[in-house]
């Protein structure tokens, strides 16, 4: 059964009587189950000559008296006993058992398909996950600085925008505070932007560890941020602007000998207040904290109606 194309590559031996059922693979394909059973040999006694097919009738009936010595020999080999071997066969394969094969090989074949089902749904749920993973990660770098990994300016614009809105609509205060690295291009030049981009990435975090659970930190540009304080009026945002100041000016930045300050301008809402309203008096703030030797803050001019 060896040099049969279905069974060329299989160990056979003692194997015979093969029964081969179609199995289904799914999508177009097809296999086969492959039912064997083992040789049956078969012994058949004869008697006469072997070599020259003749058989007696009558194996029993003697020869007679008056034979010749040769032809009483020949008369002996015909009607000598001997015995003949059949290899190479098996018993048949009923109809029933046909019938059971074919049904045992659709079984399978459900079997097959709901393995190969879980295995796309696993395989499904992985690209899922890494799609998932993906996206997060891509949402991230669309919302955060990649060198500080605080809120781009964009994100942060979101929340003030957010805030504003809800300020309107409840009445709810909100301060910001703008604040830029005092003599931040003298960092650069004198010690190398590599420095400069360590500054940035401290005091990011220094900030993000004073800041409420409430409150949002965000990079503006440059050397500049922006601090959203939900919650808080003027005189709480000037007080949450001083902790900042003194915990940037104490901090120690590895190889750098000179001290890190800021320059803090807080504005609050008010009604009828748009991003950009908010953020120019802020900025004002800013640049008059700097005009007065910088390391300090400075708090919005306040309008009073006349």
């Amino acid at each position: 059964m060896g040099h049969e194309r279905l069974t060329a590559d299989l160990a056979l031996d003692g194997a015979c009587g093969l029964l081969a059922v179609p199995f289904p693979l799914g999508e177009a394909r097809r296999g086969w189950l492959l039912l064997f059973r083992p040789e049956q040999l078969e012994t058949y006694a004869w008697v006469g000559l072997p070599d020259a097919g003749l058989e007696a009738a009558c194996p029993s009936e003697a020869a007679p008296d008056d034979a010749l010595p040769n032809e009483q020999n020949l008369l002996g080999r015909l009607f000598s006993q001997w015995q003949e071997e059949i290899s190479g066969h098996s018993a048949a394969w009923e109809r029933i058992e046909r019938l059971a094969a074919r049904d045992l090989a659709e079984d399978l074949a459900v079997m097959s398909s709901a393995q190969q089902i879980t295995r796309l749904y696993a395989s499904l749920r992985q690209e899922q996950q890494a799609l998932a993973e993906a996206n997060r990660r891509l949402k991230h770098l669309a919302h955060h600085d990649s060198l500080t990994r605080v809120w781009n300016r964009y994100r942060i614009e979101q929340a003030m925008d957010a805030e504003l809105t809800a300020a309107e609509r409840y009445a709810r205060p909100m301060a910001l505070l703008l604040f830029d690295i005092d003599h931040f291009k003298r960092i650069n030049d004198d010690h190398g932007h590599e420095m400069g981009d360590r500054v940035l990435t401290v005091l990011a975090s220094e900030v993000e560890s004073t800041l409420r659970g409430c409150d949002y930190l965000g990079r503006w540009g440059g050397e500049e941020f922006v601090v959203l304080a939900t919650s808080s009026d003027l005189d709480a945002g000037l007080g949450l602007a001083e902790r900042l100041r003194q915990r940037i000016a104490a901090m120690a930045i590895p190889g750098l000998p000179c001290r890190v300050t800021v320059s803090i301008g807080v504005a609050a809402w008010r009604p009828g207040d748009t991003r950009k309203s908010l953020l120019t008096r802020a900025d004002d703030a800013m640049y008059r904290a700097k005009e007065a030797g910088r390391d300090r803050l400075e708090a919005e001019k306040m309008a009073f109606a006349g």
